[in-house]
């Protein structure tokens, strides 16, 4: 069992954490979770331009890397297409 909120350890869910709570940062991971949903995009290309989009660290210290960042994409990923799914879009 996780003690991280559902997260595999520490520092992903501190990545998670704040590309969460940043506007800016979460409206980067909403953008390209909807690329992908809508088949614009290839999940590994939108994990990495978000790593070059993120500062190195999270405010933290904690760096993002392509796995904890992949992590919290896919999470999210899940989210919309099971939103999708109950809504028949």
């Amino acid at each position: 069992m996780s003690d991280y909120n559902g997260w595999t350890n520490y520092e992903t869910w501190n990545c998670a954490l704040w590309i969460d709570n940043c506007p800016n940062t979460e409206a980067l991971l909403t953008g390209a979770v909807i690329g992908c949903a809508d088949g614009d995009m290839e999940i590994h290309d939108a994990v990495d331009v978000l790593l070059e989009l993120l500062p190195e660290r999270t405010g933290d210290g904690v760096d993002y890397t392509f796995r904890r960042v992949h992590e919290a994409f896919m999470s999210r990923l899940s989210d919309e297409l099971y939103w999708r799914k109950e809504r028949g879009i």
